[in-house]
């Protein structure tokens, strides 16, 4: 079976067009806004620090580690396409915490 991949690019074209988000798929889970190169938790799935046991540099490896990612993808623009990378639509609906819906994949 393939792995999935450990970031997604992910937009809300309903309540935030402009906006760019990544997820992380693997443990721990959560979703980040990408706003001028700086990342802020948005949806914290699985909670990193707990994840972690509390052990900070390895939360600051992790996002070290998407901020390369991203940074390759939008240099590389050709790979990050929606052909070439999965987009994650949401439309308003998480089904935790959150209370904002369903995501669909395209």
């Amino acid at each position: 079976m393939k792995k999935q991949p450990e970031f997604l690019i992910a937009k809300n074209p309903m309540s935030d067009p402009d906006g760019v988000y990544i997820f992380h798929s693997r443990k721990p889970r959560f979703l980040a806004k990408v706003e001028n190169n700086i990342f802020e938790v948005v949806d914290d799935i699985d909670e990193m620090t707990a994840y972690y046991k509390g052990n900070v540099d390895k939360v600051q490896g992790l996002f070290r580690t998407m901020e390369k990612w991203y940074v390759a993808c939008r240099i590389y623009k050709k790979n990050c396409n929606v052909k070439n990378c999965i987009i994650l639509l949401f439309l308003l609906s998480l089904p935790h915490e959150t209370g904002k819906g369903n995501i669909s994949i395209q």
